[in-house]
C-alpha cells in the first residue's frame, strides 16, 4: 500500500515516469501529426505498464515494441540493448527509459539505438540523478543501482550520441537547487544518419 509504483504504473498518475520520456515526444509537430502510423521501441519496459501507456498515449500495437533482458510478457521481446535483434532503420522512436544507466558499455548501448533508429529518428532517454555516492548507495542497498559510471548530467546523456545529434528538442537537467536531491534527467532529440 505504501508503493509508489505497481507493475511500473504509479500509483498516483497512470505510469507518470514513462509520461516523462512520452510528453515531450509527442510535443513534437511531426510526430503528434503521424504518430498512429510511427513505429516506436521501447527499451527496458520491465512490465507491460510502459507499452499499455504508449498505447493510451494512441500509439498502435502493430507499431509498438519493447525489448528488455527478461520478460514474461509477449509485448515485450527478450534482448540486449548493446545487440538489438532489430534491422538497421527499424524505428521512427525510440525510448530508453532509465536503462542505459545500468550499462557498462552506454557508448555501444547509444550506437544501438542510433543503428535501429531512421535518419531523423527521435530519441528520448530518461535516468536517474542521485547525490549519493557509489559507496553510499552500496552502503544503503547493498548494491549499486547503476554501472560505476554513472551519468550525472543531460549533457553527458547527449554526448553518447554527439556526432549523429540533429536537434535536441527537450532537456530536463539537475537544476542548481536540486544538486543536492534525487531528480530525473530527461533528454529528447533527434538523429542524423
Amino acid at each position: 500500500p505504501s508503493a509508489n509504483y505497481f507493475l511500473g504504473v504509479d500509483r498516483n498518475q497512470a505510469c507518470s515516469k514513462s509520461d516523462l520520456l512520452i510528453n515531450p515526444i509527442r510535443s513534437i509537430h511531426r510526430v503528434n501529426k503521424n504518430f498512429p502510423k510511427l513505429k516506436i521501441l521501447t527499451i527496458g519496459p520491465r512490465t507491460e505498464g510502459e507499452i499499455l501507456n504508449l498505447f493510451s498515449h494512441g500509439f498502435k500495437k502493430e507499431n509498438v515494441k519493447g525489448l528488455d533482458l527478461i520478460s514474461y510478457s509477449p509485448l515485450i521481446e527478450v534482448g540486449d540493448m548493446h545487440n538489438m535483434p532489430f534491422e538497421d532503420n527499424s524505428f521512427d522512436i525510440v525510448i530508453c527509459g532509465w536503462v542505459i544507466a545500468y550499462s557498462n558499455n552506454k557508448q555501444k548501448a547509444a550506437s544501438e539505438i542510433i543503428r535501429v533508429l531512421k535518419n531523423n529518428g527521435i530519441a528520448s532517454i530518461g535516468v536517474s540523478y542521485s547525490p549519493k555516492t557509489n559507496e553510499e548507495i552500496e552502503k544503503e542497498r547493498g548494491y549499486l543501482i547503476s554501472s560505476p559510471e554513472r551519468i550525472t548530467s543531460a549533457e553527458q546523456v547527449l554526448n553518447l550520441f554527439n556526432s549523429n545529434l540533429k536537434t535536441t528538442f527537450f532537456v530536463n537537467d539537475v537544476e542548481d537547487d536540486q544538486i543536492d536531491k534525487h531528480v530525473q534527467i530527461v533528454t529528447t532529440f533527434s538523429v542524423q544518419k
